[in-house]
């Protein structure tokens, strides 16, 4: 099995983390170690596999290649008051969806999304220019990091 991980120095938490599975691509956040997550997500019954299943139900080969990125959050976040960095968080998580779902060309490869924020993004949200900047600066790393630690296909 191939794997790829990028995890930088600071990334314990908070962070928005990026899984790709093949032609898929899983976001999430976590103010945990992202590993953590990350096993949730690939466990029987896991929301990723789950994902993947719904798209195609005999998804065999989904456990190659597998791809991990995190991207820490923190000094991004020390800027909003301690009650609203959960929330930043989400939006922040929100937004790299969005960047995604509109300029998905923005990645070295094409990838479809398979996660959502449906029950998680911000309803009271303000700040949303903020979280909007931190997202598009996630999106160029990972773009970057998928270059860098490209699986030949």
């Amino acid at each position: 099995m191939e794997t790829g991980f990028l995890v930088s120095r600071d990334s314990v938490e908070p962070v928005i983390y990026v899984i790709v599975v093949d032609a898929y691509i899983y976001i999430g956040e976590t103010t945990a170690f992202p590993a953590q997550r990350w096993s949730s997500h690939l466990a029987p019954g896991g929301s990723l596999r789950k994902k993947l299943f719904a798209i195609d139900d005999r998804f065999t080969d989904w456990w190659k290649p597998l791809q991990f990125f995190s991207f820490s959050c923190a000094s991004d976040l020390q800027y909003f008051k301690e009650s609203q960095r959960k929330t930043a968080l989400q939006a922040v998580e929100h937004q790299v969806h969005c960047d995604l779902g509109s300029r998905p060309g923005r990645l070295s490869r094409k990838l479809q999304v398979i996660s959502d924020t449906e029950k998680t993004a911000p309803r009271f949200w303000r700040d949303w220019r903020s979280t909007r900047v931190i997202a598009h600066r996630i999106v160029e790393d990972l773009a970057a990091a998928l270059v860098q630690h490209s699986i030949n296909r």
